[in-house]
Order: C-alpha cells, then structure tokens, then sequence
C-alpha cells in the first residue's frame, strides 16, 4: 500500500514535524522572498497554480532564495510545504519557461506523492539502526564493522527509494508540461550544462542539445570499471541522483 499512509510513518512524521519545519521556517524569513503574491513574478506562480492544479494538489506558497546555485526543491512536512527556487534557477531558465514549468511540477510531485514524509521516516529508521547496532557493542572492531555494515546496506537502500523517487517527481514534471519529452530532456539537460539559450557561443537555430548524444556519449564511459566505482560514490554524495 502507500507506505506514506501507514500508522507508523504518520506518526513519526507528525512528531518530526515541528522540529523539521522550524528551520525551513527560518530559512523563509530570513533569507527567501515570498514571490506566490507577487505581481513581478505572476508568470511564474501562474505556473505553480496550473501544475497544481493538474496534478490536483493545493499550490504550495513559492520563495525565491538569492543563491547563483540552480536548485529547487519542497520543504516542510506540516501544511502548507513551501516551495523554494534560487535565483540562480530563475536565471537559467527565463528564456525556457516550458522547462522551468518541468521543474516546478517536478518538485510538486514530491508533494503529490508525500515523499518528504517517507524520506523523514527512513532517515529516523537509518539512524534508529546505526545507534542500536553500533552503540551496544563492547567490541570496537566489530563496531566498526557493523557501522560501516549498516551505513552502507541501509543508506544503499534510502539512495534506491530516493531515486525511485525523483522518476516519480519527473513523470509528474512531464505531466504539467502535457507529456512533451523533449521539454524534459532539455530541462534535465540544462541542469548539467548550464548555459541560456541565447548564450553567444551557442547556436540559436538549434533547440537545444542531442539528449540521445548525451546518453550515448555517457555510455560509452561507463563500462569502464573505475569510472563505474566513482559514479557510484558520486551518485551517493549527491543530493539528487
């Protein structure tokens, strides 16, 4: 069923609740702007409106936060979540609104699907663990062991869900944009690159790049047995797969 239903996950989340939603709270008032009332930024709450409103949730209010850094994301586990965009997401995507649009119904679907309930509980089963395993032990090498033990196989298992996950929050993404994929593509694709599409050096004529080149060009390094070790660790620093 929906894990994010269950009685125990519930419960948690609303005792986590209070102490999660505090800081993102204070990150708000302090260092973001509340743009969803904005007459300046009414396109873009325009869009947070329309791809709630497909995805049948009800539009979180939106901040912008001064950071050059590309990045959006929810946060808050009470009522309303908040929806964050840095300046520097904003920047990269003011002459692509269509894929800015994919982002934002990217992120709502993590609301649509309560993802920041689960994740909440399987941080608080992980370190539940880590402490049970690891604190009652006498033996310091077997501590050892059973550390590294549990924080590999357990954080492995948060890093699958968690990109389980973000598939979901793309599909919703690919909804709010009426199932375009190659808006997708280019929004994904730009989170990598980096560049406006009037950037001088680029070619205007051309959309934007081969997602299929970038796929095969990806590849063609990956069966490589060391760059398939790094991508590994790479994948479990990240925040986002």
């Amino acid at each position: 069923g929906d894990v994010a239903e269950w009685h125990l996950v519930r419960t948690l989340a609303t005792l986590g609740a209070d102490f999660v939603d505090a800081n993102a709270l204070a990150r708000a008032a302090n260092l973001q702007i509340n743009i969803s009332e904005q007459p300046r930024a009414k396109a873009i709450s325009q869009m947070v409106n329309e791809c709630a409103d497909i995805l049948g949730i009800e539009p979180p209010p939106t901040y912008i936060e001064g950071n050059p850094f590309p990045n959006a994301y929810v946060t808050g586990l009470g009522h309303p979540h908040l929806l964050v965009l840095t300046s520097g997401l904003v920047e990269l995507y003011s002459e692509t609104p269509d894929e800015l649009r994919f982002v934002i119904g990217h992120e709502l679907g993590h609301i649509k699907a309560q993802h920041l309930r689960t994740l909440l509980v399987g941080r608080i089963v992980f370190y539940t663990l880590f402490g049970a395993i690891t604190g009652g032990s006498e033996d310091p090498g077997l501590a050892a062991f059973a550390k590294t033990a549990i924080n590999v196989v357990t954080f492995g298992t948060l890093m699958h869900w968690y990109r389980a996950a973000e598939f979901s929050a793309d599909r919703a993404g690919l909804i709010c944009v009426g199932g375009k994929v190659n808006v997708a593509q280019q929004a994904l694709a730009r989170l990598l690159h980096q560049t406006r599409q009037s950037n001088p050096l680029m070619d205007e004529t051309k959309p934007g790049f081969d997602v299929a080149q970038i796929k095969r060009d990806q590849e063609s390094l990956r069966h490589r047995p060391l760059v398939q070790l790094y991508s590994l660790l790479y994948q479990f620093g990240a925040s986002h797969p």
